[in-house]
C-alpha cells in the first residue's frame, strides 16, 4: 500500500506533477492522431482541449465566471 503524504506542500506538488503528466499525455495523443501537425498546431489543439474538455466549460472550480 502506498502511504500518502499529509504535508500540504508535498500534496500540492504531486497534484501539479499529475496535471502536467496528463497534459503531456494529451499532447502525445494529439501528435499520434495527426502526425502532420506542426508544433504550433499541436499547441493550439491542446489549448482548445484544455478550455473545452468535459467539466472545464465554465472553469475547473467554483468562483467568478469569466466572460468568453
Amino acid at each position: 500500500m502506498v502511504k500518502l503524504s499529509t504535508d500540504p506542500a508535498t500534496r500540492f506538488r504531486t497534484a501539479l506533477a499529475l496535471a502536467d503528466a496528463g497534459i503531456e499525455m494529451m499532447r502525445a495523443q494529439i501528435m499520434r492522431k495527426e502526425p502532420s501537425l506542426t508544433p504550433k498546431q499541436v499547441q493550439a489543439r491542446l489549448n482548445k482541449w484544455l478550455r473545452q474538455r468535459p467539466g472545464a466549460e465554465s472553469g475547473d472550480g467554483p468562483g467568478i465566471m469569466r466572460q468568453k
